[in-house]
């Protein structure tokens, strides 16, 4: 791969990353950087507990409701 494709697939991942609920995706870094840092067992444990955080936040509710009325999400971040 070319560096100059490979620059373009990375800018399209990037603004795929960037259209989605800034918390979600701030929680999965952690969990993917405390993955690499901690035994599977605390990682697992510390993933169900961002998860759990998540589903109770703004953003899951309004996932969930641009999902069922067939329009795109508008994330605050919370």
């Amino acid at each position: 791969m070319s560096y100059e494709r490979l620059i373009e697939e990375a800018v399209v991942t990037a603004k795929e990353i960037a259209s989605k609920s800034s918390i979600a995706t701030k929680f999965i870094k952690k969990a993917v950087n405390t993955a690499l840092e901690t035994s599977i067992s605390h990682g697992i444990t510390y993933e169900g507990a961002l998860l759990k955080l998540l589903l109770n936040s703004e953003g899951a509710q309004e996932g969930i409701l641009a999902f069922l009325e067939k329009r795109k999400p508008v994330w605050k971040g919370k």
